[in-house]
C-alpha cells in the first residue's frame, strides 16, 4: 500500500525553491522556509498565557472575598494586616505570571508572524503590501497598531489560499481573523482601563471595581488567546497546503 501524507504534517524540508508552470512558463519563486516549530512555540506559549489568566481570575476572586471581609469588619488590625499581606504577595505572584507568559506569548507569535508573512513571496504572491519587518514594526507604531497589523493578517490568510486556481486577491479574510484582532484589541483596552483602576483605588468600593475589571479583562484574554491559537493553527495549515501544491507543481532544492 503507497504511504499516504498526513496533510497537516510540516513540510520534510523546510528549505525548498519552488518555480510553479504556469502559461506563462515556469514561474520562479522564492525560499519557503517552514513556520511550523515557530507555530508550536507561539501556540504552547498562548496557552501558558491562557493558564496565567486563569489563575488571575482565581486570585482576584479570593481578593473579591477578602475585600468583603474587610467591609464586614469582623477582623481585629493584626488578622487584617496578616490576610492583606498574604493578599498582596499571592497577587503580585499572580501578576508576575502574567506579565512575563505575555511578554513571551508577544515574542514568538511575533517571530511566527514574521515567518508566516516572509513566507508569501515563497507561495506564490505578487503585489503585496508590506514586508516581513514592517509586518512585525506595525504592532509598534502607535495609531497604525490598531489597525496595520489586522491588514498584514488579512494579506497572509488571502495568499495562503490551499487552491492555485484562485486569485488570492478575490478572497476574503475569515471572520476568524476579525474576531481574533477585535479581541485583542478589546482586551488590551480592558488591560488598561484595570491598571489604572488598581492603581488610582483608594477606598474599598474603588478596589472592588478595579478587581471586577481585572477578572473581565482576564476573561477577555483568555477568548483572545484562544483565537490566536485558531489563527496560527489555521495559517499554518493553509500555507503547508499551498507549499504541498506548488511542490507538486515542480519544486527544485536551491544550489
Amino acid at each position: 500500500m503507497d504511504h499516504v501524507e498526513n496533510p497537516y504534517d510540516s513540510p520534510k524540508s523546510d528549505d525548498l525553491s519552488i518555480s510553479v508552470d504556469t502559461s506563462r512558463g515556469a514561474r520562479p519563486v522564492a525560499l519557503y522556509r517552514s513556520g511550523h516549530h515557530r507555530a508550536i512555540w507561539a501556540i504552547s506559549l498562548l496557552s501558558l498565557c491562557l493558564l496565567a489568566s486563569v489563575l488571575g481570575i482565581a486570585s482576584t476572586s479570593l481578593q473579591i472575598g477578602f475585600l468583603e471581609k474587610v467591609r464586614s469588619g469582623k477582623f481585629d488590625q493584626q488578622e487584617l494586616w496578616l490576610l492583606a499581606q498574604s493578599n498582596d504577595v499571592r497577587e503580585m505572584v499572580a501578576g508576575f505570571f502574567q506579565t512575563v507568559t505575555y511578554i513571551a506569548s508577544a515574542v514568538t507569535f511575533l517571530l511566527w508572524f514574521f515567518r508566516a508573512y516572509k513566507n508569501l513571496l515563497a507561495l506564490g504572491a505578487d503585489g503585496l503590501e508590506y514586508s516581513p519587518g514592517w509586518a512585525v514594526g506595525a504592532f509598534f507604531v502607535p495609531i497604525l497598531n490598531l489597525f496595520y497589523p489586522y491588514r498584514i493578517m488579512k494579506e497572509i490568510w488571502r495568499h495562503s489560499v490551499p487552491d492555485l486556481s484562485v486569485d488570492p486577491k478575490n478572497i476574503k479574510a475569515s471572520s476568524l481573523v476579525g474576531w481574533w484582532w477585535g479581541m485583542f484589541i478589546f482586551m488590551n483596552i480592558l488591560a488598561q482601563i484595570s491598571m489604572r483602576l488598581n492603581l488610582a483605588a483608594s477606598q474599598i468600593q474603588d478596589f472592588f471595581l478595579g478587581s471586577y475589571t481585572s477578572i473581565v479583562s482576564d476573561l477577555f484574554s483568555i477568548i483572545a488567546a484562544l483565537l490566536a491559537i485558531f489563527v496560527i493553527r489555521d495559517v499554518e495549515r493553509r500555507q503547508d497546503a499551498r507549499y504541498r501544491l506548488l511542490a507538486e507543481a515542480g519544486f527544485e532544492k536551491p544550489t
